[in-house]
């Protein structure tokens, strides 16, 4: 467990940093959710907040699942967490924007990150039926 003095927030997951060869490894779908996922998914959210960061990939602890949990929100107030089981990206709109981006696996390493300004993500609908209620899926 790592601590994050100035939130005073403990992760609970260990954050993978390059050169770690797990962070290039392919990840497998999530076939099956139950409550062992419920609590990684917790692990990961605790972790990426104490981190602090705004988004955690699942291969990033070490867990080899197609999940990305994210929040952009500016603050702790009005933290509206977003977690996409097994996206695939299916269009990209809009104009190319490019934007300073950081990357809790690359710590201390900053770039401009060229993307497309939206794009329209496919979830597992196992997901979107068992997660919906839970407020953990914000449309």
């Amino acid at each position: 467990m790592n601590e994050n003095a100035e939130n005073n927030i403990i992760s609970k997951l260990d954050i993978l940093t390059y050169p770690d060869k797990t962070l290039s490894q392919p990840t497998t779908p999530l076939d099956n959710i139950d409550g062992k996922v419920q609590e990684m998914i917790d692990d990961m959210t605790t972790t990426m907040y104490a981190a602090p960061g705004v988004g955690l990939a699942a291969i990033q602890v070490g867990w080899d699942k197609s999940v990305l949990i994210y929040d952009v929100s500016p603050r702790e107030e009005s933290r509206v967490l977003h977690v996409l089981v097994n996206p695939k990206i299916i269009t990209r709109e809009g104009e190319i924007i490019s934007e300073d981006e950081g990357c809790l696996s690359v710590p201390d390493f900053r770039a401009d990150v060229k993307r497309s300004e939206f794009h329209g993500i496919f979830n597992s609908s196992v997901f979107l039926k068992l997660f919906n209620n839970l407020s953990l899926f914000h449309k």
